[in-house]
C-alpha cells in the first residue's frame, strides 16, 4: 500500500485554506490536479527540516520543503494540471511566475511586515495567536527581519525607508496586477477552463492581500478594482475549497485592541520570568555562579577574563586554598 501523501502547512484564515504563499501554492496545485494530498497544519516552522513551511511527506524516507520540487515530484506521479499546455503557454507560466517574484512579491512582504501599522496591529498579533510557546514571542519579529533582508537584497540595501523607494515597489505590484488582469481576460482561468500551476501561483500570491484585513492596504485597494482577479479569486475558492469559504464568516480575528495588548503584557511578563529563571539555572549548572555552603562568612566568587575583541569568555583555574 503506497504511503499517503502529506502537506505539513501554515492554518488558514480569511476563507484560505493557508494564509502562506508557498502552502497555499501547494495546497492549489494539488486539488487542481487532483492529488490525494493530506493537509496537516501545525503552524510550527521548527518542526520542519528547513526551519519553515510546507513539508511534503510521503513516507518516512521522501520529505521535500521547496513549493517547485514537489509540484514536480507531483507530476511525475500522474498528477499534471499542465499536461494540455503548448510549449508557448509554459512558457508564460514561467515568465508570469518571475513578474510575480520581481514585481508583486516586494510589495506583498512590505505590506505584512514593514508597514508599520500593518505589522503592530495585524500580522504580529495574527502569528503570536496561532505560534505555540514561546515561538509566538520572537518567530514574527524572525519573519519581520526575513522579510526586510529579501526586501534590502531586491531593492537596494538601506533605501527602504526612502519614500520614493516604497513607492516604486507599489508601483510595480500594481503594474503587475494590470497584466495579469489583462492575460486573465473574460476566461475563468489563465489558459482557458481548467486551472493550471500559474492559477496556483497567481491564486497563492493575490488571495491573501485580497481577504486578509490588513488596517493599511493599498495594494488591496488597487487589486479590488481588477474584477476580473477579484472573480477569479472567489471562483476558486468557491470550486475548490467550498468549507474553508464558509468558514470565513465565522473568522474572530480583528487587528489589535486594548484586551489583545493587555494579554500580550502578561504573557511578554511571563515569558521574561521564565527566561530569568532559565538563566539562573544554566548559571548555577555551568559554574559561572558557585554558592559556597560551607558556612564561612565569604563566598568564593568565580574569575573570568572578558576578550572584548572576539567576545569570547575564558574561564581561570582557581587556586586551591
Amino acid at each position: 500500500m503506497a504511503a499517503p501523501m502529506e502537506l505539513w502547512c501554515w492554518k488558514g484564515d480569511w476563507g484560505l485554506p493557508s494564509i502562506d504563499v508557498d502552502c497555499l501554492t501547494v495546497i492549489a496545485y494539488a486539488k487542481f490536479a487532483g492529488a490525494p494530498l493530506k493537509l496537516k497544519k501545525i503552524n510550527n516552522p521548527w518542526k520542519s527540516p528547513s526551519g519553515a513551511l510546507p513539508v511534503f511527506k510521503n513516507g518516512e524516507e521522501l520529505i521535500f520543503t521547496s513549493p517547485g520540487k514537489i509540484l514536480d515530484y507531483l507530476r511525475q506521479e500522474k498528477f499534471n494540471a499542465d499536461y494540455e499546455l503548448t510549449a508557448k503557454q509554459s512558457s508564460d507560466v514561467v515568465a508570469f511566475k518571475s513578474l510575480l517574484e520581481e514585481k508583486f512579491v516586494p510589495a506583498m512582504l512590505h505590506s505584512f511586515w514593514m508597514d508599520a501599522r500593518n505589522y503592530v496591529d495585524f500580522s504580529r498579533p495574527w502569528y503570536a495567536r496561532v505560534l505555540p510557546f514561546p515561538l509566538n514571542f520572537f518567530v514574527p519579529g524572525r519573519m519581520q527581519q526575513a522579510a526586510e533582508e529579501r526586501l534590502e537584497c531586491t531593492r537596494g540595501g538601506d533605501n527602504l525607508i526612502d519614500g520614493e523607494m516604497e513607492a516604486q515597489i507599489y508601483r510595480d505590484a500594481k503594474e503587475c496586477l494590470n497584466l495579469l488582469s489583462g492575460r486573465l481576460g473574460e476566461q475563468d482561468f489563465f489558459f482557458g477552463q481548467s486551472p493550471t500551476t500559474l492559477d496556483a501561483i497567481v491564486f497563492a500570491h493575490i488571495a491573501p492581500v485580497l481577504k486578509a484585513p490588513l488596517p493599511s492596504n493599498q495594494l488591496q485597494s488597487h487589486l479590488k478594482n481588477c474584477n476580473n482577479l477579484v472573480d477569479f479569486c472567489a471562483r476558486v475558492t468557491s470550486r475548490y475549497f467550498p468549507s474553508d469559504s464558509e468558514d470565513a464568516d465565522h473568522s474572530t480575528f480583528t487587528p489589535s485592541t486594548v484586551d489583545d495588548r493587555q494579554y500580550s503584557t502578561t504573557n511578554t511578563i511571563l515569558s521574561v520570568g521564565v527566561a530569568v529563571a532559565a538563566m539562573v539555572a544554566y548559571a548555577l549548572l555551568s559554574g559561572l555562579v558557585q554558592i559556597d555552603l560551607s558556612g564561612d562568612d565569604v563566598p568564593v566568587a568565580p574569575q573570568s577574563d572578558i576578550n572584548v575583541e572576539n567576545f569570547r569568555f575564558q574561564e581561570e583555574e582557581q587556586e586551591d586554598d
